[in-house]
């Protein structure tokens, strides 16, 4: 272990000498200088700020800043909620707690609880219960994160539910409820390691140590710890590496191994420089000053004392926790009014819309009743034409009818009277040779008298005369009969 030990020193030395981190600087800021597209100069100083933010949070708030100018010069809503939170995190790496959650606060002002900002609630709720967790109020601390991982899972981005996992994880940790604590973080540690999260699986695999270690379970503890430090070391994650180191100065000191837990700490407090974290140096010189002191070397112990209480004042102070209760009593009672606006403002938009609905309704009804008008009347016309057709219709047959009778009628008649010109016809043609016979005797007999002298020839010729005249006159009267008698 020693042997082991000894080659980790020997890398991270070599690791704070090589480190680099301006040459990617360098590149961003090149990049930077060189665009003109708004677009493009906020993503570079995002990264770039992202690269400082733990190292130097003061210049990340300056590019943070930056970004934020831009993004309201483009109206993008979505990236000034964003940096929102990025501050926010920059502030806290810089120990001011305040201002952090004052960013954090205004970065939720901005969004809507749509699906389309899940993603972004799960992020801000997740560093507002950290700053919580941070000055021991784990009960707000577990509100916040409970909050954050039910916007995380209806986001379904597994990756934040590992990361909220984790860090509930810690807080049951911190309330001393160890088998809720390990259950969570190999909750978290699977997740990750499906995602092949490697930065995300180290900070469960450190967490775990720390369980163990409180536990009092050292060897296991140191296991953990230096799996997450061999590996942070070969990806060059200095800040978590430091993290590994200080908790592995821990432990060495709790099992009384003093010089390696020295060793290891002064390294952890070496790589806090580097790293120009506030935070990690405090909790490097809090573990220094009590080796040193169970070492009974007084007067190293009372340097790292004295440095420790520098940094104490600006660090996470009792006054800055009052103010994060005030400031999150300011945010739920703006959060309160905006929900009664939204309700008054519903409120109205529901009557509007009632009123627009009731007008609709009316309308509709109006409409009804005119269409129901005007369908009943095409179909009382409907059925007066029908009427009125079959009337015509009962007419055109009696026409109809008439005009076949009258047909019938007139082809009888039309029959008779020719049958009545043909007798008439025939009638004439017989009186006429009738008439002619007895008036041709008479004729012939007159025609006699005239050249007849003898008294007795003519009495006779006038008797046959008389005689043929009465057969005529009776010719006659038998056509009189036969007329009367409608036989012609």
């Amino acid at each position: 272990m020693s042997s082991l030990i000894a080659c980790l020193f020997l890398l991270i030395s070599g690791f704070i000498d090589l480190h680099a981190p301006v040459s990617q600087s360098d590149s961003l800021q090149i990049q930077l200088d060189t665009t003109t597209i708004p677009q493009q100069k906020a993503s570079v100083l995002l990264t770039l700020a992202r690269t400082q933010q733990e190292s130097n949070p003061q210049l990340a708030i300056q590019h943070y800043e930056e970004v934020l100018l831009l993004a309201q010069e483009m109206g993008d809503n979505n990236l000034i909620v964003s940096t929102y939170n990025e501050i926010g995190a920059a502030w806290y790496f810089d120990g001011d707690l305040q201002n952090s959650m004052k960013y954090y606060f205004m970065a939720l002002d901005g969004l809507k609880d749509i699906e389309s900002n899940y993603s972004q609630f799960c992020k801000i709720y997740n560093n507002i219960a950290w700053n919580f967790q941070k000055q021991k109020d784990f009960i707000r601390a577990l509100d916040y994160y409970n909050m954050s991982e039910e916007y995380c899972r209806r986001s379904s981005q597994s990756a934040y539910v590992a990361h909220i996992l984790n860090n509930k994880g810690v807080v049951y940790k911190d309330l001393k409820q160890y088998d809720k604590a390990l259950s969570l973080l190999q909750q978290s540690l699977e997740i990750n390691r499906q995602n092949e999260d490697i930065k995300k699986e180290l900070f469960n695999i450190n967490n775990i140590g720390v369980i163990y270690l409180e536990l009092g379970n050292y060897k296991e503890a140191d296991q953990y710890f230096l799996e997450a430090l061999r590996s942070n070391m070969e990806r060059n994650d200095h800040y978590e590496a430091t993290h590994n180191m200080t908790n592995l100065g821990q432990s060495y000191y709790l099992q009384g191994r003093y010089k390696e837990a020295e060793d290891t700490l002064k390294h952890a407090l070496k790589l806090s420089e580097v790293n120009r974290s506030t935070d990690q140096k405090h909790e490097a010189l809090d573990y220094l000053y009590q080796v040193k002191r169970e070492q009974k070397d007084y007067k190293e112990a009372l340097t790292y004392y004295t440095q420790y209480h520098a940094l104490e004042d600006s660090l996470y102070k009792h006054g800055q926790y009052t103010d994060l209760i005030e400031l999150e009593a300011k945010y739920k009672v703006a959060q309160k009014e905006r929900v009664i606006q939204e309700s008054n403002n519903q409120l109205l938009k529901q009557r509007y819309l009632n009123t627009m609905f009731l007008s609709a309704l009316i309308f509709a009804l109006l409409l009804i009743g005119v269409l129901i008008w005007i369908y009943s009347t095409k179909k009382r016309n409907e059925r007066k034409l029908i009427s009125l057709n079959k009337e015509i219709d009962a007419q055109n047959e009696k026409i109809q009818s008439i005009n076949h009778n009258l047909e019938q009628t007139i082809n009888k008649r039309t029959k008779q009277i020719q049958e009545q010109n043909n007798q008439l016809r025939e009638f004439a043609f017989m009186n006429s040779h009738n008439i002619r016979r007895p008036l041709s005797n008479v004729l012939g007999l007159l025609a006699l008298l005239e050249d007849e002298n003898d008294p007795e020839k003519i009495k006779e010729l006038v008797f046959l005369a008389n005689q043929t005249a009465s057969e005529m006159d009776q010719i006659i009267q038998d056509v009189n009969i036969q007329l009367k008698e409608g036989e012609l």
